[in-house]
């Protein structure tokens, strides 16, 4: 074994190394848009009841309930949730296993899989993205309605528009 190769990567390090990678553009661009932004990292796992008042990025494994009451929850590309979500506006590019209540909105990402239902009054599910669930945005039950936004409005809105060229997909539940 030559000394050059105990410095250079091995193949699964360059996965993790662009993982990061991946991880750390997510977090600079959320920071851009949001400013301080608090990280629950891929390595953490949490079991139980999570309260956040901060703008939040999950990386990590997280079972039990989510509170959040801040500007942004973000369940990050890594993250793998099973919780209920309380929180204000919530965006999935990870993995979901539990309900939805945003206040606010709710963004599915292409990435994302989602398995529970949505209460929120504004709902966007781009395409490509894994949805088993319900979706309720009965006003009555939430803070706002704005039935005629497209999604590319709502992912706008929530400041979160990274790629103009994919194709969004929106649907309004009756």
């Amino acid at each position: 074994m030559s000394n050059s190769s105990l410095f250079e990567p091995s193949f699964n390090e360059h996965e993790e190394l662009s993982s990061h990678a991946d991880s750390k553009d997510e977090l600079n661009e959320l920071k851009s848009e949001y400013g301080d932004i608090s990280v629950i990292g891929p390595t953490i796992e949490i079991k139980g009841e999570l309260n956040a008042e901060e703008n939040l990025l999950i990386q990590g494994k997280i079972e039990g309930t989510i509170n959040h009451k801040s500007k942004i929850l973000v369940i990050g590309s890594e993250g793998s949730i099973k919780a209920n979500i309380n929180g204000s506006r919530v965006v999935i590019e990870g993995s979901v296993e539990g309900d939805i209540k945003g206040s606010e909105a709710t963004v599915i990402k292409s990435n994302a899989r989602m398995k529970g239902d949505i209460f929120s009054p504004r709902v966007g599910i781009e395409e490509g993205a894994q949805f088993k669930g319900s979706i309720d945005m009965d006003a009555g039950n939430t803070v706002k309605n704005r039935d005629n936004d497209s999604l590319d409005e709502l992912v706008d809105d929530l400041n979160l528009a990274e790629n103009k060229n994919s194709k969004d997909v929106s649907k309004k539940v009756s």
